[in-house]
Protein backbone atom coordinates (compact mmCIF):
# COMPACT_ATOMS: atom_id res chain seq x y z
CA UNK A 1 0.00 0.00 0.00
CA UNK A 2 1.12 3.42 -1.26
CA UNK A 3 2.65 5.74 1.55
CA UNK A 4 -0.03 8.58 2.37
CA UNK A 5 2.21 10.99 2.76
CA UNK A 6 5.39 11.94 0.21
CA UNK A 7 8.38 11.80 1.88
CA UNK A 8 9.29 15.57 2.63
CA UNK A 9 5.94 15.99 3.87
CA UNK A 10 6.09 13.23 6.27
CA UNK A 11 9.67 14.76 7.07
CA UNK A 12 8.28 17.58 8.11
CA UNK A 13 5.27 16.00 10.49
CA UNK A 14 8.00 14.16 12.33
CA UNK A 15 9.86 17.56 12.79
CA UNK A 16 6.31 18.75 14.29
CA UNK A 17 6.19 15.85 16.47
CA UNK A 18 9.49 15.89 17.63
CA UNK A 19 8.83 19.76 19.16
CA UNK A 20 6.05 18.14 20.87
CA UNK A 21 7.60 15.88 22.84
CA UNK A 22 8.15 16.88 26.37
CA UNK A 23 11.57 18.20 26.69
CA UNK A 24 11.62 16.59 30.49
CA UNK A 25 11.21 13.31 31.52
CA UNK A 26 8.15 13.36 33.95
CA UNK A 27 7.25 10.61 36.89
CA UNK A 28 3.80 9.21 37.46
CA UNK A 29 3.69 10.88 41.11
CA UNK A 30 4.69 11.98 44.32
CA UNK A 31 2.96 12.65 47.71
CA UNK A 32 5.40 14.58 50.04
CA UNK A 33 4.32 15.42 54.10
CA UNK A 34 5.91 18.18 55.83
CA UNK A 35 5.65 18.93 59.45
CA UNK A 36 5.04 22.56 59.86
CA UNK A 37 6.43 22.72 63.86
CA UNK A 38 9.61 23.42 62.85
CA UNK A 39 10.32 27.02 60.72
CA UNK A 40 11.48 27.00 57.48
CA UNK A 41 12.88 29.94 55.37
CA UNK A 42 13.54 28.43 51.87
CA UNK A 43 14.13 25.38 52.44
CA UNK A 44 15.27 23.42 49.25
CA UNK A 45 13.02 20.23 48.14
CA UNK A 46 14.76 18.82 45.06
CA UNK A 47 12.37 16.32 43.42
CA UNK A 48 14.07 13.04 41.47
CA UNK A 49 12.06 14.31 37.92
CA UNK A 50 9.97 16.85 36.73
CA UNK A 51 6.51 17.33 37.73
CA UNK A 52 4.11 19.12 36.16
CA UNK A 53 0.91 19.28 38.49
CA UNK A 54 0.88 19.97 42.28
CA UNK A 55 -2.74 19.61 44.75
CA UNK A 56 -2.18 20.63 48.24
CA UNK A 57 -4.26 18.11 49.74
CA UNK A 58 -4.15 19.04 53.17
CA UNK A 59 -3.18 22.23 55.19
CA UNK A 60 -3.63 22.68 58.68
CA UNK A 61 -1.40 26.01 59.19
CA UNK A 62 0.37 28.50 56.53
CA UNK A 63 3.05 27.90 54.22
CA UNK A 64 4.31 29.17 50.91
CA UNK A 65 6.55 27.99 47.98
CA UNK A 66 8.98 29.43 45.94
CA UNK A 67 8.88 27.24 42.40
CA UNK A 68 12.38 25.98 40.25
CA UNK A 69 14.30 28.98 40.71
CA UNK A 70 14.74 30.50 44.48
CA UNK A 71 14.36 33.86 43.10
CA UNK A 72 10.94 33.82 42.36
CA UNK A 73 7.67 35.19 44.51
CA UNK A 74 6.50 33.40 46.90
CA UNK A 75 3.20 31.38 46.49
CA UNK A 76 1.02 31.05 49.73
CA UNK A 77 -0.28 27.58 49.72
CA UNK A 78 -3.27 28.54 51.48
CA UNK A 79 -4.94 30.20 48.44
CA UNK A 80 -3.38 26.93 46.22
CA UNK A 81 -5.83 24.25 45.49
CA UNK A 82 -4.31 22.91 42.32
CA UNK A 83 -1.69 23.75 39.87
CA UNK A 84 -0.31 22.72 36.59
CA UNK A 85 3.13 24.09 36.28
CA UNK A 86 6.60 22.34 35.23
CA UNK A 87 8.06 21.89 38.82
CA UNK A 88 11.67 20.43 38.95
CA UNK A 89 12.58 21.64 42.61
CA UNK A 90 10.70 24.28 45.15
CA UNK A 91 11.77 26.06 48.08
CA UNK A 92 9.38 25.59 51.36
CA UNK A 93 8.70 28.67 53.80
CA UNK A 94 6.73 28.32 57.01
CA UNK A 95 6.72 29.84 60.54
CA UNK A 96 6.77 27.59 63.22
CA UNK A 97 3.35 26.02 64.14
CA UNK A 98 2.93 23.46 66.72
CA UNK A 99 0.58 20.45 65.50
CA UNK A 100 0.30 21.95 62.02
CA UNK A 101 1.17 19.84 58.78
CA UNK A 102 1.25 20.14 54.83
CA UNK A 103 0.89 17.36 52.19
CA UNK A 104 1.50 18.03 48.85
CA UNK A 105 0.81 15.55 45.72
CA UNK A 106 2.91 16.24 42.75
CA UNK A 107 2.05 14.66 39.60
CA UNK A 108 3.80 14.12 35.88
CA UNK A 109 2.78 14.53 32.30
CA UNK A 110 -0.67 15.41 33.64
CA UNK A 111 -1.07 12.10 34.89
CA UNK A 112 -2.33 12.80 38.56
CA UNK A 113 -4.71 15.55 37.72
CA UNK A 114 -6.39 14.92 41.43
CA UNK A 115 -8.34 17.39 42.88
CA UNK A 116 -8.43 17.32 46.72
CA UNK A 117 -11.91 16.11 48.20
CA UNK A 118 -11.01 18.22 51.29
CA UNK A 119 -8.45 20.31 51.61
CA UNK A 120 -7.28 20.27 55.18
CA UNK A 121 -8.57 23.26 57.26
CA UNK A 122 -7.20 24.71 60.55
CA UNK A 123 -9.77 25.84 63.04
CA UNK A 124 -8.52 29.19 65.40
CA UNK A 125 -9.53 29.25 69.00
CA UNK A 126 -8.83 32.24 71.10
CA UNK A 127 -10.14 32.60 74.95
CA UNK A 128 -10.07 35.28 77.59
CA UNK A 129 -10.63 33.52 80.76
CA UNK A 130 -10.82 34.69 84.94
CA UNK A 131 -11.26 31.80 87.22
CA UNK A 132 -11.54 33.86 89.68
CA UNK A 133 -11.88 37.67 88.72
CA UNK A 134 -8.81 38.67 89.82
CA UNK A 135 -7.70 39.44 86.75
CA UNK A 136 -10.17 42.06 86.12
CA UNK A 137 -10.88 41.93 82.24
CA UNK A 138 -13.77 41.37 82.32
CA UNK A 139 -15.60 44.07 84.80
CA UNK A 140 -14.80 47.51 82.08
CA UNK A 141 -18.09 48.65 80.68
CA UNK A 142 -17.41 49.54 77.63
CA UNK A 143 -20.12 51.26 75.07
CA UNK A 144 -19.96 50.61 71.69
CA UNK A 145 -18.28 54.49 70.67
CA UNK A 146 -15.58 53.68 72.75
CA UNK A 147 -12.02 52.42 72.19
CA UNK A 148 -11.68 48.71 72.56
CA UNK A 149 -8.95 48.17 74.91
CA UNK A 150 -9.28 44.74 75.77
CA UNK A 151 -7.92 41.28 73.76
CA UNK A 152 -7.88 37.95 73.77
CA UNK A 153 -5.02 36.94 75.53
CA UNK A 154 -5.31 33.63 77.84
CA UNK A 155 -4.84 31.40 74.89
CA UNK A 156 -4.17 32.09 70.87
CA UNK A 157 -4.35 29.43 68.28
CA UNK A 158 -2.73 30.40 65.89
CA UNK A 159 -0.78 33.55 67.60
CA UNK A 160 -0.77 34.89 63.83
CA UNK A 161 -4.00 34.91 62.65
CA UNK A 162 -4.96 37.23 60.02
CA UNK A 163 -8.38 36.56 57.95
CA UNK A 164 -10.56 33.58 59.04
CA UNK A 165 -14.28 32.80 59.66
CA UNK A 166 -15.63 33.04 62.98
CA UNK A 167 -18.39 30.33 63.53
CA UNK A 168 -18.53 30.15 66.92
CA UNK A 169 -18.86 32.23 70.17
CA UNK A 170 -18.75 30.77 73.42
CA UNK A 171 -19.13 33.19 76.71
CA UNK A 172 -20.41 33.02 80.39
CA UNK A 173 -19.93 36.01 82.98
CA UNK A 174 -20.37 35.74 86.38
CA UNK A 175 -20.46 38.96 87.89
CA UNK A 176 -20.85 39.79 91.72
CA UNK A 177 -24.03 42.10 90.75
CA UNK A 178 -26.84 40.52 88.79
CA UNK A 179 -26.83 42.66 85.81
CA UNK A 180 -26.73 41.94 82.06
CA UNK A 181 -24.21 42.58 78.95
CA UNK A 182 -24.21 42.82 76.04
CA UNK A 183 -20.39 41.29 74.00
CA UNK A 184 -19.03 43.04 71.02
CA UNK A 185 -15.69 41.70 69.01
CA UNK A 186 -13.76 43.96 66.71
CA UNK A 187 -11.09 43.32 63.96
CA UNK A 188 -8.95 46.69 65.44
CA UNK A 189 -9.40 49.08 67.64
CA UNK A 190 -11.45 52.51 67.04
CA UNK A 191 -12.33 55.50 68.79
CA UNK A 192 -16.02 55.65 67.43
CA UNK A 193 -16.48 59.26 69.53
CA UNK A 194 -13.95 60.45 66.93
CA UNK A 195 -14.58 57.95 64.12
CA UNK A 196 -17.52 57.25 64.29
CA UNK A 197 -18.05 56.18 60.60
CA UNK A 198 -15.09 54.08 60.68
CA UNK A 199 -15.85 52.65 64.19
CA UNK A 200 -18.58 50.73 62.37
CA UNK A 201 -17.05 48.92 59.51
CA UNK A 202 -14.32 47.48 62.39
CA UNK A 203 -17.43 45.54 64.21
CA UNK A 204 -17.21 41.38 63.87
CA UNK A 205 -20.07 40.57 65.99
CA UNK A 206 -22.74 42.03 68.59
CA UNK A 207 -24.92 40.01 70.47
CA UNK A 208 -28.68 41.73 69.96
CA UNK A 209 -29.53 40.53 73.32
CA UNK A 210 -29.15 41.26 77.07
CA UNK A 211 -27.16 37.66 78.07
CA UNK A 212 -27.76 36.98 82.13
CA UNK A 213 -25.52 36.56 85.19
CA UNK A 214 -23.83 33.34 85.09
CA UNK A 215 -25.51 31.63 81.55
CA UNK A 216 -23.63 29.65 79.24
CA UNK A 217 -24.16 31.03 75.67
CA UNK A 218 -23.19 29.28 72.28
CA UNK A 219 -23.56 31.42 69.42
CA UNK A 220 -23.46 29.74 65.90
CA UNK A 221 -21.88 32.28 63.39
CA UNK A 222 -20.79 32.51 60.15
CA UNK A 223 -18.75 36.01 59.77
CA UNK A 224 -15.68 36.80 58.08
CA UNK A 225 -13.01 38.94 59.20
CA UNK A 226 -9.86 40.44 58.62
CA UNK A 227 -7.54 41.71 61.19
CA UNK A 228 -5.44 44.87 61.15
CA UNK A 229 -2.64 43.32 63.16
CA UNK A 230 -2.06 39.71 63.44
CA UNK A 231 -3.23 38.18 66.54
CA UNK A 232 -5.34 40.71 67.43
CA UNK A 233 -9.43 40.31 68.10
CA UNK A 234 -10.57 43.48 70.64
CA UNK A 235 -13.54 42.77 72.47
CA UNK A 236 -16.08 44.77 74.68
CA UNK A 237 -18.40 44.47 77.74
CA UNK A 238 -21.33 46.99 77.74
CA UNK A 239 -22.51 46.06 81.43
CA UNK A 240 -26.28 47.44 82.49
CA UNK A 241 -24.66 47.98 85.31
CA UNK A 242 -21.72 48.25 87.66
CA UNK A 243 -20.98 43.78 87.88
CA UNK A 244 -18.30 44.28 90.74
CA UNK A 245 -15.79 41.65 90.49
CA UNK A 246 -16.55 39.07 88.21
CA UNK A 247 -15.46 35.66 86.83
CA UNK A 248 -15.94 33.68 83.57
CA UNK A 249 -14.27 33.00 80.26
CA UNK A 250 -15.34 34.35 76.59
CA UNK A 251 -13.88 31.82 73.60
CA UNK A 252 -14.11 31.90 70.07
CA UNK A 253 -13.98 29.34 67.33
CA UNK A 254 -13.61 29.23 63.55
CA UNK A 255 -11.47 28.99 60.00
CA UNK A 256 -8.26 29.89 59.00
CA UNK A 257 -7.66 31.54 55.69
CA UNK A 258 -4.11 32.96 56.48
Amino acid sequence: MSERYGPETRGIIDAINGLKKPTHEFTTYRVLQFDLTAARVNELVELEGWFDFLGVGKLTGSASIRINEVTKDLIDLAYVETMTVPIRRFWLTNVAQAGAELTLGLGGNASFMAKPIRAGRQIFNYEAIDEDGALNIFETSQTRIVLPTFLFATFLNPVDLKEGMLTKVMCRLNPTNAVTYRLRLWDMAINGAVLPYAKELTLIYEMDFDAADDTPYTIMLNRPFWLQNAGQIFYTIEWSAAPGNTMGSIALEGEVYR
